[in-house]
């Protein structure tokens, strides 16, 4: 089993916190009854004091001020805009920009939304109706002294998820804990220095401790190459954002969804935004513009076939020739690259990629 260093701060606070309640089943408690269990930021037991920004040393800050957010991010890292809807927006409900932070120590993604001119708990509940369930719908938590919802969407990417708001826009702050424990610094220090509604930060975030338990404890225990730029001896010509699944015999190593990442770069330099396990990226399709799903194959288009699951599966369509798919695909724990001729209809559906100028 691989050993992962890390900062003797977490190492602390994995035992401060192992006596932490678990993270209760709805209904949740109410947003000052959690928050008065978190320690502000200006206190002595803050959660200042339970993140740790070394061995980053040099930070800029990224503004938007069409948006009305800034933040920081590591000098080093990358900024790429790898969504961005024209205006007048031809999906509304879709995400309308996503901005991605890039450098060794992962991936870091902020997408925007418009907000429908709903409160954060009922755009939520929007959300979960016509995308997918939601660990949490209520704000347990704050960012720059707003209302916030934090949670982990947990999986084979254990994906850490904040969502705040200002007047006219959601904001969601992605990143996948799997990539190692400088990353989860490195987003404790992206939250905490945003700054909403062209507003100086004022340093006020507060996150629920069985949050930050749960993550510290993912990036200690997980059993998965964290930041697989090479998986089942393919190498990735860009950051891959999954992980591939460790090689212990009996099993196999081979990460489904990182193929499937793979293969969109690597066949025409497309840019894969679903994130988590291959059972939600159906439920995502509706985030993204330029994305679509269907019961069958879309001829010509890049095709992502799909299968529902405990964790679903996702594979990519190489060729169709009614009524049948070549699809190549890995599998986590079961089988590396691998090529099959399927039925059609052998899938639960297929997610393709269709921009206007296809």
């Amino acid at each position: 089993m691989r050993r992962v260093k890390f900062v003797s701060v977490f190492v602390l606070l994995a035992l401060v916190l192992s006596a932490s309640p678990g993270t209760a089943m709805r209904p949740e408690p109410s947003l000052q009854d959690d928050l008065s269990a978190v320690g502000s930021c200006r206190t002595s037991t803050d959660f200042s004091a339970e993140v740790s920004v070394e061995p980053i040393s040099n930070w800029l800050r990224y503004e938007d001020l069409g948006y009305g957010v800034a933040l920081e991010y590591p000098a080093e890292w990358k900024v790429e805009t790898t969504i961005q809807q024209p205006v007048p927006f031809p999906d509304p409900s879709a995400i309308i920009k996503r901005q991605s932070f890039i450098g060794p120590e992962g991936l870091i993604e902020l997408d925007v939304w418009l907000s429908k001119g709903y409160k954060l708990d009922e755009w939520l509940n929007w959300y979960e109706k016509t995308r997918f369930d939601l660990p949490l719908l209520r704000p347990n938590a704050q960012v720059n002294g707003q209302s916030a919802v934090v949670f982990i969407m947990e999986g084979q990417q254990d994906t850490l998820t904040t969502y705040f708001k200002n007047d006219e826009y959601i904001f969601r702050l992605l990143y996948s804990v799997n990539q190692g424990p400088t990353g989860l610094d490195i987003y404790w220090q992206m939250l905490r220095s945003f700054s909403l509604e062209k507003k100086t930060a004022i340093n006020d975030m507060k996150i629920p401790r069985e949050v930050i338990r749960q993550a510290t404890h993912i990036v200690q225990s997980s059993p998965i190459i964290r930041g697989a730029s090479t998986c089942c001896n393919v190498t990735a010509t860009t950051h891959n954002k999954f992980p591939c699944c460790v090689d212990e015999p009996p099993l196999y190593d081979g990460n489904c969804t990182w193929w499937v990442e793979y293969r969109l770069e690597s066949q025409g330099g497309v840019y894969n935004p679903f994130w988590g396990d291959a059972k939600m990226w159906w439920g995502q399709v509706p985030d993204y513009y330029e994305w679509y799903r269907q019961s069958s194959p879309k001829p010509y288009h890049h095709n992502i076939a799909w299968w529902d699951g405990t964790r679903g599966h996702v594979a990519y369509m190489e060729w169709y020739n009614y009524p049948n798919v070549g699809v190549s695909e890995q599998g986590c724990g079961f089988y590396c690259t691998r090529n099959r001729t399927i039925i059609w209809y052998a899938t639960d559906g297929y997610i393709y990629y269709d921009p206007p100028w296809s």
